[in-house]
């Protein structure tokens, strides 16, 4: 009976998850009721040809021996409930999906064919970089300048470089007297095959040579002709080479795709923008809730993700002020979408201060600052929805990060620099915002905390006064504040 490889035995789980592949095709055998399709059959059947087995009726009927066994096994395993076991249905699929993305691979190879010309000027790159001599070197590789010096000093009192190459902190060759074997000058980085071509056999560099690694004191014992193999010798693995990069290009064009990059820079400085803008911004510029009749875009629900973050800084220059970054799709592309959505603003101002801290906190959830956005914030997340009406006014993330600008800028004078970055592309993107959202969170909510013990109250602030449940006793709270701070001069200043 023929024997069969690994690659066939590993269908068996795949025939599990795949009853429409079992049924495609006519029956090659039928098992209990059940198909086993002439294409099942056939893979099993070319597979052992291709391993050199010869097309006989022997071969079918092994094969079909072999396929009877396997649907037997299959029933009594489904009937067992072995295929609803989530470690087992895990493992099927990872089969099914290598399966799908190889053959995927081989189909897309095979339509875009890679010719001679390519990999006869790929083999003229390796050839040109490789050069026509091969050198014998040995170095010694340490931390500073000062150490290397020191030891091409010994090595001019006549000092053995084999010895001296146990001080080196490169593991692969500092027990071998710094022995680096033969090699072209292109296998080393350039300073380092820049000296190396440049002495003559038996000496060593009078100076040390840095690089990244650190510095070297190179000595060159030997040179020797390269003799690089010909095109042809060459030319299947020059072949698997620029097949393996065709397909990484091939997967980065997906994956750019999916995550679509675009700047943008605001063309007004953030205290006129809202003059520029086609829509109104500022307090009750959008008063009334936005339907879903009349939303264009939703942004954030909570079924797709959301995450929402602030990073303040008192170094404004480590900010590029005025730009926006959009990673996914933009509004007006997405009409009728639900879009996953993260919002990041990196805030810079010299003179912030902690009050100004509480009060941009707010600003991430403008609610009503923007004509056409209607937005609320629900524990770190912005939940929101653009209209109808404002597409057509042209809001789009570009103008949408002018507008949160401009109301930042209104709501803290101090600001200096602004930079805005919108996520839409998929939910496993804003995981990482979430999880750093958290912890800002929470570092924030301490600082009101204590800015309200500093006060002389003991209160556990919300960072979002829309969704705190104290929102009305903290109101009142303020109120005294305010009373207070015309009787008190030591409270002016402090933020209600």
């Amino acid at each position: 009976m023929h024997k069969f490889s690994k690659l066939a035995s590993a269908l068996f789980v795949g025939t599990m998850m795949s009853a429409s592949l079992m049924a495609a095709g006519n029956a090659f055998v039928t098992v209990n009721g059940v198909a086993v399709s002439q294409n099942l059959a056939k893979v099993f059947i070319d597979e052992q040809k291709a391993q050199g087995a010869p097309d006989t009726p022997e071969l079918k009927a092994a094969v079909r021996e072999e396929l009877i066994r396997r649907e037997l096994l299959i029933q009594e395993a489904k009937k067992a409930g072995v295929d609803k076991k989530p470690d087992v249905a895990a493992q099927a699929e990872a089969a099914r999906q290598a399966f799908f993305v190889r053959a995927y691979i081989q189909e897309y190879v095979k339509k875009n064919p890679i010719g001679d010309a390519q990999l006869q000027s790929d083999y003229d790159k390796i050839k040109t970089q490789l050069g026509n001599t091969e050198y014998k070197a040995r170095h010694i590789l340490v931390v500073s300048e000062d150490d290397a010096k020191a030891i091409i000093v010994n090595l001019d009192k006549g000092a053995k470089f084999e010895e001296l190459a146990k001080q080196s902190i490169d593991p692969g060759s500092k027990e071998n007297g710094g022995d680096l074997g033969w090699a072209s000058a292109g296998n080393f980085v350039k300073p380092f095959s820049d000296a190396l071509t440049g002495l003559a056999k038996g000496k060593y560099a009078a100076n040390p040579v840095k690089s990244d690694f650190g510095y070297h004191v190179i000595m060159l014992e030997d040179t020797r002709p390269l003799n690089v193999p010909s095109f042809d010798e060459l030319k299947p693995r020059l072949l698997q080479q620029a097949q393996s990069q065709q397909i990484n290009k091939m997967v980065e064009g997906l994956r750019a795709k999916g995550r679509q990059i675009r700047t943008f820079q605001a063309p007004w400085p953030a205290a006129r923008l809202s003059q520029k803008l086609p829509f109104r911004v500022g307090p009750g510029a959008n008063p009334g809730i936005i339907l879903r009749g009349d939303t264009r875009v939703e942004l954030g629900n909570p079924e797709v993700g959301s995450a929402s973050l602030m990073l303040l800084t008192d170094s404004p220059a480590t900010l590029k002020d005025g730009r926006i970054t959009l990673i996914g799709p933009d509004i007006p592309e997405s009409a009728g979408a639900s879009l996953p959505f993260g919002q990041v603003l990196m805030l810079g101002g010299a003179q912030l201060a902690d009050q100004d801290a509480e009060a941009l906190q707010q600003v991430q959830f403008v609610g009503d600052q923007i004509e056409g956005y209607m937005m609320r914030g629900v524990s770190r997340r912005i939940w929101s929805r653009v209209s109808t009406e404002a597409v057509a006014k042209g809001m789009c993330f570009n103008l949408l990060g002018q507008a949160l600008m401009a109301v930042c800028r209104s709501a803290s004078p101090k600001l200096e620099a602004m930079e805005i970055i919108f996520v839409t592309s998929g939910k496993e993107d804003l995981e990482p915002l979430a999880g750093w959202s958290v912890q800002l969170q929470k570092i924030a909510r301490e600082i009101t905390k204590e800015n309200w013990r500093i006060k002389g109250y003991d209160i556990d602030c919300a960072s979002n006064c829309g969704t705190c449940q104290d929102q009305v006793v903290c109101g009142e709270i303020k109120e005294v504040l305010r009373e207070r701070q015309l009787n008190d001069p030591t409270l002016e200043g402090v933020s209600t």
